[in-house]
């Protein structure tokens, strides 16, 4: 009965990898959980020519999407970012996502033999107020809204679906107010092994405005379900 307004906000994002990968390709295999536990998680495979680059403590590959109806290219990527062995997401600096991003910007392509696991997740709704008011946003005096309005729930759920076909994102959030030939007869260079078999970050980016539209740090590619279903 206290609720005046509620405000959506919804995005949206479906869109094929720029080269996919092949199904036959995908092999069960370990992935270590943050206690050392593993699993047995589905690793997409293929060897290609993508931007990579390192940090200190970090690895990062650039996956592109496929080219729109218009024949132009795609301002959209993926950023993949794989802490060291033993490091998690949650220990790394708060700017790592957006230095690995950065470096990738400018960052040469290379061969990088690839292994990435699929996803499907789903999360239920988290409250996120408490989070928004210790970034600095004041939930009280809306005025310029309408008289006496406070914000007192904000919520997000996020659904993900990576496979070899490419990359669905949707995320809803919720606030209630109440390749090159070598030079000469030189043998290419060993490409570059990039195995996902860890807790790591993907980001889904918007190349033009430099904007991270989804950011999720990845503990267990094998759940499907996060949060508390109530």
């Amino acid at each position: 009965q206290d609720t005046r307004l509620v405000v959506q906000n919804a995005l949206l994002f479906a869109a094929q990898w720029d080269s996919p990968f092949t199904a036959e390709s995908t092999q069960q295999e370990d992935f270590t959980l943050a206690g050392g536990k593993t699993v047995k998680a589905d690793l997409m495979h293929d060897t290609r020519s993508i931007p990579h680059a390192t940090g200190k403590g970090w690895a990062a590959v650039r996956l592109a999407y496929a080219s729109g109806e218009d024949g132009r290219d795609s301002d959209l990527a993926l950023d993949v970012v794989l802490p060291d062995a033993g490091t998690l997401p949650s220990a790394m600096d708060a700017g790592t996502w957006a230095e690995a991003s950065k470096a990738l910007d400018k960052a040469q392509a290379k061969e990088v033999r690839l292994a990435l696991p699929k996803l499907d997740l789903t999360s239920y709704p988290k409250e996120l107020l408490e989070f928004v008011q210790e970034q600095g946003l004041k939930t009280a005096g809306l005025d310029k809204i309408a008289p006496l309005l406070e914000l007192t729930q904000v919520v997000q759920q996020v659904r993900l679906i990576l496979d070899e076909e490419g990359t669905v994102a949707a995320a809803l959030s919720e606030a209630k107010v109440g390749i090159g030939a070598a030079p000469g007869q030189e043998p290419p260079p060993e490409p570059i092994t990039f195995t996902v078999d860890h807790p790591y970050v993907l980001r889904l980016r918007d190349l033009t405005s430099g904007t991270a539209l989804l950011e999720a740090a990845v503990m267990d590619p094998t759940v499907k379900e996060i949060g508390d279903p109530a």
